[in-house]
């Protein structure tokens, strides 16, 4: 029952809070009358960009520190190769996630703003690599406990 607890607490703090934090508050702002025109799609603008693939990298090296903690304890050759092999999709999630960044900064450009009407595939990308690194740290998490 502790160790469930203690797991809980750990996704609480380290995968619930870094990707709900962000957008939490965001509905707050149809309360006040003058921003209610402007509150709509106010989610989508707030992680248009990438903003999301922030919380990948930080989750992704958070299980990169857990799983390098796993080499101070007597592994068996078999499970050392499944750290090493977790610690190098950590890692190249933090490096895709940064390019995806660059790309998304890039994007942002006030010039590209209101004539770019194509598909939107940075939020798709970091839609997608949130919720694969969540499940990924929760994996890792759980199989090292």
């Amino acid at each position: 029952m502790t160790a469930a607890l203690d797991l809980l607490g750990w996704f609480f703090i380290n995968i619930a809070v870094p990707l709900l934090a962000p957008v939490a508050l965001l509905p707050i702002a149809r309360v006040p009358r003058f921003y209610r025109r402007h509150s709509r799609g106010i989610v989508v603008r707030a992680v248009q960009d990438g903003q999301l693939l922030w919380t990948v990298i930080a989750m992704s090296a958070s299980a990169c520190h857990a799983l390098a903690g796993q080499f101070n304890v007597d592994l068996l050759p078999g499970p050392q190769r499944l750290v090493w092999l977790g610690i190098t999709w950590h890692v190249g999630m933090i490096v895709g996630a940064s390019g995806l960044v660059l790309v998304g900064a890039m994007d942002q450009h006030p010039a590209r703003r209101g004539a770019d009407l194509q598909p939107n595939h940075i939020l798709r990308l970091s839609v997608v690599l949130a919720m694969l690194a969540a499940v990924s740290c929760s994996v890792m998490r759980a199989l090292g406990s």
